[in-house]
């Protein structure tokens, strides 16, 4: 299992994204191997929304190295240093999906599923399911490698800090899924479904539910978010990447 990065960009008040935290550089530094930025099908499009949620973009592109821009990009896929984007290269697009039907159509099109960080473990399960059938359909070999699972993460060993930090009514967290979510949902059930925050055995234990209902994939993906407490958030990335070696050991042989 690869470990990803996707920043949602902080935005000032008349919505423009801000710079970046800092932190997709400490990500990089810690290990985790796959960035990504927004890849527009028209470069005329007006990309706004996209810039602000970025998992509804159309595709999220493999980029050489991390940018300006607060959206980070990819600077290496398994330890390989990426040379150009290609925008147009199946291989190098990762499509975030909400549905199962999405994930059909992004494999008959050979482009990597990017599951939203908004699902259930029931969905994702669905998600897989979807995987292997559309690969089926296409004669394609279902590969748990070309999917990615997106997942907002915060380790913190004072769980009421952490859940303060989710949760509050000013948490970004909290403000980014209130805009992903249907109208009337509940938002606390929803965070406490999708979101893995807590100790890090707690951490860990929500990683294992959802290894055991959707099988293996090949990169989880941290959402982060710009949370206030920047101690909390570089306290949480290191302890995040300093302790998923089993995790990650345990995917690669259910492969």
């Amino acid at each position: 299992m690869n470990l990803g990065y996707l920043m949602i960009p902080r935005t000032s008040t008349n919505g423009a994204p801000l710079r970046d935290t800092g932190r997709a550089e400490m990500a990089r530094t810690l290990g985790m191997s796959e960035f990504y930025a927004i890849a527009p099908k028209d470069p005329a499009e007006d990309t706004q929304t996209c810039t602000t949620s970025p998992e509804h973009a159309n595709a999220l592109c493999t980029l050489p190295e991390l940018p300006e821009h607060p959206m980070p990009k990819v600077v290496a896929i398994d330890g390989k240093r990426q040379s150009a984007c290609e925008t147009g290269a199946a291989n190098n697009l990762a499509v975030p999906s909400v549905t199962p039907e999405q994930v059909t159509t992004n494999v008959h099109l050979h482009q990597a599923t990017f599951s939203v960080s908004w699902l259930n473990k029931s969905d994702l399960a669905r998600h897989w399911a979807a995987h292997v059938s559309g690969s089926t359909h296409a004669g394609l070999r279902a590969r748990p490698e070309a999917w990615r699972v997106a997942r907002t993460i915060l380790v913190c060993s004072d769980t009421a800090r952490a859940e303060a930090a989710v949760k509050s009514e000013d948490s970004p967290c909290r403000a980014y899924y209130r805009k992903m979510a249907e109208p009337g949902t509940d938002l606390d059930a929803l965070i406490d479904d999708c979101v893995l925050y807590g100790s890090l055995d707690t951490v860990q234990d929500r990683l294992r539910e959802i290894l055991d209902a959707t099988g293996p994939f090949g990169t989880l993906t941290l959402v982060d978010h710009a949370w206030p407490d920047e101690s909390l958030a570089q306290q949480s990335l290191v302890s995040l990447t300093s302790a998923l070696a089993p995790m990650k050991l345990r995917s690669r042989t259910a492969t």
